[in-house]
């Protein structure tokens, strides 16, 4: 790497810039890329932190951190030249920079500091209830509407609930409070719904999505039919990447029992248990047999054969992106029923958001302090998350803040360590850069969509010289 110097002629005065440049070998040669630009060598330039205060909020800029070039008092006058030693110019301490100084960003422009300590003062922290991690879903039902009536009384509330939390006694507790409900079921209960799978009477509620209202057995309660073509297309591959699996195990099994090496029934047995067990969602697609050979042939004493299963073959075809909701709601539109139960899913997408795209997944705290801490930063990530979500959707971005971070995950900060020397030629001090690598092509995109600018230079530093 080396300094580059470009002169520039302005209102009749010649300014000079630099940038540190870096050489690299292409299959067509020696090319040059720029790593950082430096300016002038004197104070910093404003960062991009400014422009996009303005932008979202209209408030003054925010109080300087560590992400802007403070204003210092430069022993080096703004004017007075400074020497290089070029050939010792170095980079080091490179940093990942781009996302972290955006979530900053939104931290300082949400004032989410100033938010909390107003929100939560001091002995007051515990704003929210845990259950045991050991505990069913299911037994929390009880007490979770208790708790919610004894907070904001018995209001026109309907509750929606994933199929983990559903019971018949919990459904029983519900309808004996005067309480509503919207929940999915477990996936046996399509069963009994066959007949209505095959019928052409579906409404679309959303592009590849289509639902029907089926009257329950007792009048009291709907029935909603549902399917999904993404949904289908996933539970396709699954069903078939758990066939070919256990297929290939079988087959494993079969050689086994052929070559002499299985030769016991119970222990065969066993082992096909443990195959259906592992590959649950292929369990009914082949029937199989292990019987024992009288008289036995050579070394072979077992004989295990499979074929496949029609009837879960076509169950499966039939029933593939499909899933069953129940209600006491008197509502008779299928798509209000659809998109009330579907903001159930936009719930549970935050807790996904935490664990994958956030990548905080759940770990032994031990303690119940650690886990309201753990809990308090999911939900102070996931503010962060969908308000770059919504900014990017205002920005003609789509929605998904995973493929931003990214990329300017990949902008670093580093050091430029600037070796400088006397007019006389001796060492004098190093001055160290704090700087930001130049975004790509595709970076200065997207930072120009979201009205933000990188800022070039952060901080500078002199070191004396060891002699």
């Amino acid at each position: 790497m080396f300094l580059r110097r470009y002169p520039r002629r302005k209102n009749g005065k010649t300014h000079t810039y630099w940038a540190l440049v870096e050489s690299y070998r292409t299959g067509r040669g020696s090319r040059q890329r720029v790593v950082a630009y430096l300016g002038e060598l004197k104070r910093g330039q404003q960062s991009g932190w400014a422009q996009l205060g303005r932008k979202l909020s209209g408030r003054k800029r925010p109080e300087r951190s560590l992400f802007d070039p403070p204003h210092y008092d430069d022993p080096l006058d703004e004017e007075e030249p400074v020497l290089v030693r070029l050939k010792d110019v170095a980079l080091e301490r490179l940093r990942d920079f781009g996302d972290v100084w955006l979530a900053l960003g939104l931290w300082r422009l949400l004032e989410l500091d100033t938010l909390l300590e107003r929100l939560i003062p001091s002995g007051r922290e515990e704003g929210y209830e845990v259950f045991a991690g050991n505990r069913n879903d299911a037994t929390t039902v009880e007490e979770i509407v208790e708790a919610m009536e004894k907070k904001y009384g018995r209001a026109h509330r309907v509750w929606v609930m994933d199929r983990g939390m559903v019971s018949e006694e919990n459904l029983r507790f519900l309808r004996s409070r005067g309480g509503q409900y919207l929940v999915g079921t477990p996936k046996a209960m399509l069963r009994q719904f066959e007949e209505y799978l095959t019928r052409k009477d579906w409404h679309e509620v959303q592009e590849g999505v289509e639902v029907q209202l089926v009257p329950g057995p007792n009048g009291d309660e709907t029935f909603v039919l549902a399917r999904s073509v993404d949904r289908r297309e996933k539970e396709k591959a699954m069903h078939e990447r758990f066939v070919d699996r256990l297929q290939a195990a079988l087959e494993k099994m079969q050689a086994a029992a052929e070559s002499g090496r299985l030769k016991d029934e119970a222990i065969a047995n066993r082992r096909l248990g443990r195959l259906l067990c592992q590959y649950w969602r292929a369990a009914g697609a082949f029937e199989v047999q292990v019987e024992r050979l009288s008289p036995p042939q050579g070394k072979q004493r077992l004989r295990v054969t499979w074929k496949r299963n029609k009837r879960w073959s076509d169950w499966a075809a039939l029933s593939e992106g499909c899933y069953l909701l129940r209600t006491n709601l008197n509502e008779t539109d299928p798509a209000t029923l659809w998109k009330r139960y579907i903001q159930l899913t936009e719930a549970e997408w935050a807790f996904r958001i935490t664990k994958d795209e956030l990548e905080i997944r759940p770990i032994w705290h031990q303690k119940t302090e650690r886990v309201l801490a753990h809990i308090l930063v999911c939900f102070l990530a996931y503010v962060l998350w969908k308000t770059l979500s919504q900014w990017m959707r205002r920005s003609g971005l789509g929605d998904a803040p995973r493929t931003v971070l990214e990329e300017l995950a990949k902008i670093k900060s580093g050091d430029v360590l600037l070796p400088t020397v006397t007019r006389q030629g001796q060492p004098a001090k190093t001055i160290r850069l704090r700087c930001v690598t130049q975004p790509d092509p595709a970076q200065k995109v997207l930072l120009n969509r979201l009205g933000i600018q990188l800022p070039r230079r952060l901080r500078r530093f002199h070191e004396v010289v060891q002699m």
